[in-house]
């Protein structure tokens, strides 16, 4: 089963370029009895040593998505924000979801126009297409193994007197 990531509290960002954040479940519950609420002020410690302030706007349901893992300990702010506070040199993985399968096409298309051959898409429909190859061909391997432990198996009883 798919796991729903779904708000336990709050709301998902607001229109404004401010840094406001949606956090985990585990985040907003860090130890029993304490709870950071939608409003609260969190600081984000960056790799860098600095700090930044967060606004909470939302909190998540204690949750796991199969596409992108354990939610309940993830901090969730704007692209926007991210590249100001960051300033990565790229991305690793940026998942979206289409509104229906008709659209995933349409999607796809658009990114590769936009971005050329410096971006590589994946849909779950060439994922799932991925692994049935590998395993057609782990049982390829598999069969070939047995015929050959087959035929030097008779060949060992052919050669019993």
């Amino acid at each position: 089963m798919v796991g729903k990531v779904e708000l336990e509290n709050g709301t998902v960002y607001p229109p404004v370029t401010v840094p406001y954040a949606v956090i985990g479940h585990d985040i907003a519950h860090p130890i029993p009895n304490i709870t950071i609420q939608p409003g609260s002020t969190i600081i984000l410690k960056l790799s860098n040593g600095n700090t930044v302030p967060l606004t909470v706007y939302g909190v998540l349901q204690s949750t796991q998505s199969i596409v992108i893992g354990d939610t309940s300990d993830a901090i969730f702010i704007p692209l926007s924000e991210a590249k100001a506070l960051i300033n990565p040199p790229g991305y690793f993985l940026v998942v979206l979801q289409a509104g229906s399968i008709s659209e995933i096409n349409t999607i796809t298309t658009l990114l590769s126009y936009i971005y050329g051959n410096s971006l590589t898409v994946t849909t779950i429909q060439q994922a799932v297409s991925s692994v049935q190859v590998i395993i057609t061909s782990f049982s390829f391997l598999v069969i070939l193994i047995g015929s050959i432990s087959l035929f030097v198996g008779a060949v060992g009883i052919m050669g019993i007197p």
